[in-house]
């Protein structure tokens, strides 16, 4: 008998219920991500990687329950509710803030044109890299302020 498993959307709390639920059923002994084929779209593509990469559900749901102590948020800022000043983000970076330092990432007006108007044009990809990699360069000094150095061997 094959298997599949197809996950649906929702966001971050769709990949938290999500994930809720696989270790869930797994307890029960329904191991879900075992399944011959997994596939997901949105918030589901997330939870079908973690659930597949070898870390265990109860480790991917504890690190849902308690959070981390840094979060770098890479935003988009064009789109249809993609706007870094959007309801979405400005509602959930301050909830992370209560708990977490938090770094929000948000396109600047040279990644924004790299990007242009439709960013799903693969004509754009090199451009949006080369800007990325720019602006990524420019906060790395608030980086080193809240992002732990790699261990030294």
């Amino acid at each position: 008998m094959s298997t599949a498993l197809v996950l649906g959307g929702g966001g971050v709390t769709g990949i938290a219920r999500e994930l809720g639920v696989l270790e869930a059923l797994r307890q029960a002994g329904a191991d879900l991500a075992a399944a011959d084929l997994v596939v997901g779209t949105s918030a589901g593509s997330v939870v079908a990687v973690q659930a597949t990469s070898g870390i265990g559900l109860h480790r991917l749901v504890a690190d849902q329950l308690l959070g981390h102590d840094v979060v770098v948020v890479l935003a988009p800022g064009i789109g249809p509710g993609l706007d870094p000043v959007s309801e979405g983000l400005s509602a959930e970076v301050p909830p992370l803030r209560t708990h977490s330092r938090v770094l929000v990432v948000t396109p600047d007006d040279d990644a924004l044109e790299a990007i242009g108007p439709d960013p799903l044009d693969p004509e754009h990809r090199p451009a949006s890299a080369r800007a990325g990699q720019r602006q990524g360069r420019a906060p790395a000094g608030a980086r080193r302020e809240i992002w732990p150095a790699p261990a030294t061997r």
